[in-house]
């Protein structure tokens, strides 16, 4: 829209810089029977034909006229157009300028509606042009005056739009800094609603085997409600004895604890507690334990301690039930081209080292003293490795008896 206003007054100037004058046609004779014969004849007719020259040049100048008022009314009404949407498009800063512009654009329209009213007034002088040439050319002053004052306000306007334009070239920057600040918070949004549902997750997971314990709690309190005892606990002495084995291939990482999942024997002595602790305090032997993401839920709460003393076959560990002398067995057995280095222990100290080879059993067996509560597992001592089931022939196992309580 500039570069249209800044060509067309150039062409507008260029038209008129070509006559001086304004006119309009008028009717000439065509035959020689009007011309007078005398000598004063000849001059009015080379007057005649000057005035027939001077009346087609400015005919064509006023027609040059109307053009150019076509080109400034196509220009105002582009200029109308896009100054609306400017106005659109700025916010509530710009408002009271670009009504100043849109008042400044109506009285453009009204001086083009001036100028209309004008070529009017020169369309009725131009009956007069034989009697009143000077005056034409007064008016055709005027009108290349006032259409330089059109031009210098349609300059002033360029200027103006110029600086609209850098205005909004810092607003549109200042929109992109917002959407990248939204575009972080909506990314940061989405990093909650993950982590969210990830405590979600837990939380169910946890609530489900809260459920479980729960459940599996009732139905062993009503198989054992005979020999069940509330309040303290107590050491009498009960049979204890246990055998475990695994029923799939295990993979083995450094230190690991060998599960043998699949319980055979398992005689060991339970009891409950009722009391009151804060759940922080717990560890896994309870019938709660929370933590989520490392924020430990905290809550003073009656707890039902249910304490299993025997072969805990979700860990792996045999908890001694009593105070006394133990028989311990384990027996592992390792993969094609791979070893296995494994370990009996008691409390996470080494108490005797097994070894395979290809394809190759490894056990050994050890009669210890345990004290109450005391652990002992079987775990990989070497590098990763992987531990031979063999199905349903139960190659990997692990075996302890109280031989007696102390």
């Amino acid at each position: 829209m500039t570069s249209q206003i800044n060509d067309n007054p150039t062409t507008s100037g260029k038209l008129l810089n070509q006559d001086s004058a304004i006119g309009l046609t008028l009717k000439m004779p065509t035959t020689t029977n009007d011309i007078p014969e005398s000598s004063s004849g000849n001059c009015v007719l080379d007057e005649v034909t000057k005035l027939s020259s001077l009346m087609e040049r400015l005919t064509k100048r006023v027609d040059n006229l109307e053009n150019e008022k076509q080109h400034l009314n196509v220009e105002i009404s582009g200029l109308t157009s896009w100054t609306t949407k400017l106005v659109e498009q700025s916010v509530k800063k710009l408002e009271d300028k670009c009504v100043k512009l849109e008042e400044k654009c109506v009285k453009l329209e009204e001086k083009c509606v001036k100028l209309e009213e004008k070529f009017v007034e020169l369309d009725d002088k131009s009956v007069e042009l034989d009697d009143n040439p000077v005056q034409l050319e007064k008016s055709n002053i005027q009108l290349i005056q006032e259409v330089k004052n059109l031009k210098e306000s349609i300059e002033s306007i360029e200027s103006k739009l110029v600086y609209r334009g850098d205005e909004m070239i810092r607003l549109s920057s200042k929109m992109d800094r917002l959407t990248n600040k939204i575009d972080n918070l909506e990314n940061a949004n989405q990093r909650l609603n993950v982590d969210n549902a990830d405590l979600k997750t837990t939380t169910i997971k946890l609530e489900t085997m809260n459920k479980v314990l729960v459940h599996d709690l009732k139905k062993t309190k009503e198989s054992i409600e005979s020999k069940l005892v509330v309040g303290e606990a107590t050491n009498a002495t009960s049979q204890v004895g246990f055998t475990a084995v695994l029923t799939r291939d295990v993979t083995l990482g450094p230190l690991q604890t060998i599960v043998y999942e699949k319980v055979i024997t398992n005689i060991g002595k339970w009891f409950f507690k009722v009391h009151k602790r804060d759940i922080l305090d717990m560890d896994s032997n309870y019938l709660l334990s929370c933590s989520l993401q490392k924020r430990t839920l905290s809550l003073n709460i009656k707890i039902v301690e249910s304490i299993r003393k025997g072969y805990d076959s979700h860990h792996g560990h045999f908890i001694a039930p009593v105070s006394g002398l133990y028989i311990i067995s384990a027996t592992t057995h390792s993969c094609s081209n791979l070893h296995i280095w494994s370990e009996i222990v008691r409390n996470g100290e080494r108490l005797a080292s097994m070894f395979g080879q290809t394809y190759d059993f490894a056990s050994h067996t050890v009669v210890v003293s345990l004290k109450q509560n005391d652990q002992i597992w079987v775990r990989n001592h070497g590098q990763l490795t992987k531990a031979h089931a063999w199905e349903d022939r139960n190659y990997c196992s692990f075996s302890g008896v109280l031989i007696a309580a102390s």
